[in-house]
């Protein structure tokens, strides 16, 4: 029983994948360079970090840094945090200026 309902399942994701293959052919004027799909790659892991922490609840910020302090080492994750939130910026001005030689 459960196969019968894993091949249409199946098919579906299929269709879906390569219309999502043909879709994003068609947003992108050219394919991206090395440099570019590495800087692309970069801001999105510091915006997906970024909404990861502000998704966690407090109380495991706060157990995330108290450990540090605990342990007597100075807490990374506040500075990695605040870098983050201060170079978004300019890594989405510069990543546009690329786009736009």
């Amino acid at each position: 029983m459960f196969f019968l309902l894993l091949v249409p399942l199946t098919i579906v994701g299929f269709v879906i994948y390569g219309l999502m293959l043909s879709l994003g052919k068609e947003l992108m004027p050219r394919p991206l360079t090395k440099t570019e799909y590495q800087k692309v790659g970069e801001l999105g892991d510091k915006v997906f970090s970024l909404t990861e922490n502000v998704k966690t609840p407090w109380p495991y910020h706060l157990i995330i840094i108290s450990k540090d302090v605990l342990r007597g080492k100075e807490s990374t994750y506040i500075k990695e945090v605040i870098a983050n939130t201060g170079s978004l910026k300019d890594d989405f001005l510069n990543i546009r200026q690329y786009f736009n030689q």
